[in-house]
């Protein structure tokens, strides 16, 4: 993130894990603090809350499922700047490849993508695919990647839109070449078999693009990142500011 006007960066990540330490006790303390009757006579139970994800980089925050009044006691504390619902993504296809002469940047630039670094945040990458290098890992055309949905290593595509848009930005093999056939994908599967998915596999797929080592610094961020996806929201909400801040780290 880039930080307030007479802040440092190391102040401000500082404060961040004391927001997160805050939120991790507070969250504890009122799941325990929270028990017997209502006035209405209603019976509050633990809600059984879980924390999925955290976010640093793109976004100070967390995603959280719980009951809803657990929710509203969260939603109260001094630090809690906003607490949005977790709405799902979807997919969104164009209708065709339009010919955009890429063919012509070839010849005319030599702009091929070599040594630029494309996050697909999709719905993975089928990278047995011929045209996509048929494997995965260093020396291969999809490098990495890993699966937001399943929280599995694995992005194996098991929809087809991530593939179609990975072909588009970069395939080079015996059947399509993409617009640029010399850039290196990297597969953050983000969507579901059925097309959709939530802000927060999003926003992971984010954090993971702008700081793929994890260690808190972006140096070693990618170059690009395509998604393909849309839904509701506006440009203050969690996934919105996520983007911003991606952007803001060189994404």
């Amino acid at each position: 993130m880039q930080p307030p006007a007479g802040m440092s960066l190391s102040a401000v990540q500082s404060q961040i894990e004391r927001d997160h330490a805050s939120f991790r006790s507070d969250l504890l303390r009122l799941e325990a603090a929270v028990t017997g009757t209502t006035a209405a006579g209603r019976t509050l139970k633990r809600s059984g809350s879980r924390v999925s994800a955290e976010y640093r980089t793109v976004f100070n925050g967390a995603a959280l499922r719980s009951r809803r009044w657990l929710v509203e006691r969260l939603r109260s504390l001094p630090y809690v700047r906003a607490i949005t619902p977790d709405v799902r993504i979807h997919a969104v296809d164009s209708s065709s490849n339009h010919q955009i002469g890429a063919d012509s940047v070839w010849s005319r630039y030599g702009l091929t993508g070599t040594g630029v670094k494309v996050g697909v945040l999709d719905t993975g990458i089928d990278y047995m695919h011929p045209d996509l290098g048929g494997g995965i890992g260093p020396g291969f055309k999809v490098a990495a990647g890993w699966s937001f949905v399943e929280d599995v290593v694995s992005p194996k595509d098991d929809h087809g839109h991530g593939t179609h848009v990975a072909g588009i930005i970069a395939a080079d093999g015996p059947h399509l070449q993409g617009v640029a056939p010399d850039a290196t994908l990297y597969a953050l599967k983000v969507l579901s078999s059925d097309g959709w998915g939530n802000a927060s596999w999003i926003m992971s797929g984010l954090e993971r693009a702008a700081d793929p080592d994890g260690n808190t610094g972006t140096d070693d961020h990618m170059d690009i990142v395509n998604h393909s996806l849309g839904g509701m929201g506006d440009p203050t909400d969690a996934l919105s500011q996520a983007i911003d801040n991606a952007t803001a780290a060189g994404v």
